[in-house]
């Protein structure tokens, strides 16, 4: 073996020592055709799946008392050199032993039976690669996906020191999963009858080869890279990756150089780069300067940019600006060293915690900072509008998001609206849309729904249906259908989300904005009655999120939660069982990611406790129900939500027991957890209260309590599920009803 550590790669490629002239001289003497039920060693042949000039491809099917499986026979005619064609195939199969891949499929057997040489690969299910990506019309992220999958198991193969040498779509399965399978490592043998080398060293597929294979040398794990360019500029050759093309046509050239020094040194530099281009991170392939890296990190954190921007390098990077308009127009000169002044001294002055009329006395906190420097940016500037309006939105973000000030916030944003009208927006458009969300939440909070739904409008007004509009107006949209839930238009709400989802399917088939909107629609669909849709509705947005976004993220964690929520409120048992399993499955994900202390944990573990009550173990539910009610009360405000669910859970179990006194005082700990978490009503609440008041003869509150649960109950649509429970509560609710436990609740 030589000194260079690539000589220590084997060299292989499907069917490679096939060309040998060994092989070659088999093929010439004579090629068989096996009939179906013919028996290969232990496999039996069940028709021919395909047929080249090195021999023929079966579907087989090994059947022993307790094995049963399908294979890809590969079979050759042969007469003679017997011994060294036994040595090549055992070699071969020691070889690919090493090889455990997911992406890669296994060796599983091979011999010899009478004058046949064979052997026999996992048999995949799939298409290749390209004709895969052209019948799903898959956009570019989910190629370069898949590529990363191949290289993948191609850097799998070079850490065991194998060299692939043939990575072409041919060779590029993938299933309909969506999962890569890579075949043909070499099967047929390294050595050629006349050389101590490798025969196949120099052998390739014509348009795949790098340039060292086309000019006979040995090929290595450069040749393979090379190759995975190719397979890479094949794939995206009709899919755009938006605002990245250069960096793409940089890193398929640097895969494609002539020289092999010039390529990536490895494979997991390609794919590394890969990742960086669906990350919107700087790629090694392209030099960036500083400013394509401000833009890569916009476009990641645009809103945390312009914070970090405007609050720590304002001085510098706002003297720079002026700089620079000065030497375009010098008669403004004057106007903005003023404006460069103010703003040094807004900086000064947020960051020491002081207003010209109230000196620091001590370190000021984050919302003393944040009032401060909300009210410099409205006094001072003024006659810097280009400064003023991103500011102010800024600002505004962390009233809504952090400090949870809707009323402070929505001053904002309209003070940043105002001045963009007056003088023009100096936001990007993704920015402007973002701002224009956000206001329309803080609206929202403040029960401002018409203003809400105005802000929204009038954005929409400025977006044209043009595909490069369709991710603006589908967030618009979907605010819009969230601000009319919220104002109980459900039938509107829901006519506004399926607008919203329309216009996100345009940016393809697995665009995430889909199954989010999905997954607020089935909110509404449920409160109008509409379980069944509500619930296909879930299936679709559930596959979808695991699909785009895997099933760990919170979105399809989410889904399965919301299905089991569903499963358990209809209560058959095979929707148990199967609420059940997705609680079981979301709860090890939680855990895993967030912890035991996450709300998200708890919530699914009160969903686990009623799931016990469905099923008959009050006990056991009410215990575990009251372990996550001292789990909430433990955790910092921001569950109220969460608790008024286990609360309402608790009273439904008291007063199903027949204890009216308990479950009212859980009611009314319900009914205050949820005043200001923003949780609608539309019956359900205030009906158990109702219920309970019956229950102990307070008829007069009871029946007012209760008529106000039908006129919200109405709100929700004439199929609305809970009407008929309310105008039942009479009969289900008084004192014997709830002693004999039939005040139970099916909403």
């Amino acid at each position: 073996m030589s000194g260079d550590p690539s000589d220590t790669f084997l060299r292989f490629e499907p069917g490679a020592a096939l060309r040998s002239s060994l092989a070659q001289h088999l093929l010439l003497e004579e090629r068989l055709s096996l009939l179906p039920g013919q028996r290969v060693g232990a496999f039996r042949v069940l028709h021919e799946i395909g047929r080249g000039g090195l021999g023929a491809v079966y579907l087989a099917e090994r059947s022993d008392v307790d094995f049963s499986q399908r294979v890809a026979l590969k079979v050759v005619g042969s007469r003679s050199e017997r011994n060294r064609a036994e040595i090549l195939l055992a070699r071969e199969r020691k070889t690919l032993a090493r090889l455990q891949h997911p992406c890669i499929a296994r060796l599983v057997s091979g011999g010899r039976s009478g004058e046949l040489l064979w052997f026999a690969m996992e048999y995949v299910q799939g298409v290749r690669i390209d004709a895969y990506c052209a019948a799903r019309a898959v956009g570019a992220r989910e190629r370069i996906e898949l590529l990363l999958q191949v290289c993948a198991a191609v850097g799998h193969a070079h850490a065991q020191l194998v060299v692939h040498r043939d990575l072409k779509p041919s060779n590029v399965l993938v299933t309909e999963r969506g999962e890569v399978r890579l075949l043909d490592f070499g099967i047929a043998g390294l050595l050629d009858t006349e050389r101590d080398d490798d025969p196949a060293a120099a052998a390739a597929t014509p348009g795949y080869a790098s340039p060292e294979q086309r000019a006979g040398q040995p090929a290595g794990i450069a040749s393979d890279i090379h190759q995975l360019g190719q397979l890479l500029a094949r794939l995206t050759a009709d899919a755009t990756v938006p605002r990245r093309e250069a960096d793409l046509a940089a890193i398929i050239a640097k895969a494609l150089a002539t020289r092999p020094e010039d390529r990536y040194a490895s494979v997991d530099a390609l794919a590394g780069d890969l990742r960086a281009l669906l990350a919107l991170r700087p790629v090694g392939a392209r030099r960036s300067g500083a400013a394509a890296r401000l833009r890569l990190l916009a476009l990641r954190h645009p809103w945390s940019l312009l914070a970090c921007v405007l609050m720590a390098v304002s001085l510098v990077a706002s003297n720079a600006w002026y700089l620079s308009r000065v030497e375009q127009a010098r008669r403004q000169a004057e106007h903005q060293a003023r404006t460069a002044q103010q703003i040094a001294g807004f900086m000064v002055g947020v960051f020491n915690g002081t207003t010209p009329d109230k000196p620091r006395d001590g370190p000021p906190d984050v919302e003393t900072l944040i009032a401060a420097g909300a009210e410099r940016a409205m006094r001072d500037l003024g006659d810097a509008p280009e400064l003023q309006e991103p500011l102010l939105t800024v600002l505004g973000g962390v009233y809504l998001l952090t400090l949870s000030n809707p009323a402070r916030a929505a001053e904002l944003y309209e003070r940043a609206v105002a001045v963009a009208a007056m003088h023009g927006s100096s936001l990007a458009e993704t920015e402007r849309i973002g701002r224009t969300q956000l206001y329309a939440a803080a609206l929202r909070d403040l029960g401002r729904i018409a203003e809400g739904q105005a802000v929204i409008a009038a954005e929409l007004a400025t977006l044209s249906e043009r595909i490069e509009h369709a991710q603006a107006r589908a967030d618009l949209l979907g605010i819009q259908a969230t601000l009319a839930f919220h104002d109980r238009r459900l039938g509107q709400s829901i006519a506004l989300f399926d607008e919203a989802i329309a216009q996100a399917r345009r940016l393809g088939p697995d665009e995430p904005t889909v199954h989010f909107l999905q997954l607020n629609q089935v909110l509404a669909l449920r409160q109008s009655g509409r379980a069944d849709d509500a619930q296909k509705t879930l299936r679709i947005a559930l596959d979808g999120a695991r699909r785009v976004s895997g099933a760990d993220h919170s979105s399809a964690i989410h889904a399965q939660s919301v299905l089991a929520e569903l499963l358990i409120g209809l209560g058959d048992a095979p929707g148990l069982d199967e609420a059940q399993s997705l609680l079981t499955d979301a709860r090890e994900r939680v855990l895993r990611r967030h912890g035991a202390q996450s709300p998200r944990l708890l919530s699914l573990d009160a969903a686990q406790a009623r799931l016990q009550a469905r099923r008959g173990n009050v006990a056991g539910a009410r215990a575990a129900l009251l372990e996550v009610l001292s789990a909430l009360d433990a955790l910092p405000s921001g569950t109220r939500t969460e608790r008024a669910q286990v609360l309402r859970s608790l009273g439904d179990l008291d007063l199903a027991g027949g204890d009216a006194m308990s479950a009212l005082a859980r009611y009314r700990a319900m009914e205050e957890a949820l005043a200001g978490s923003g949780e609608l009503d539309f019956g359900e609440y205030s009906g158990r209260t109702a219920c309970a008041l019956l229950a102990l003869d307070q008829s007069g509150p009871a029946y007012a309590l209760r008529n106000h649960a039908l006129a919200l109950a109405a709100t929700a649509g004439p199929a609305s599920p809970i009407q008929d429970d309310l105008r039942d509560l009479p009969r289900r609710c008084t004192p014997a009803a709830v002693r004999a436990g039939l005040a139970t609740f099916a909403f």
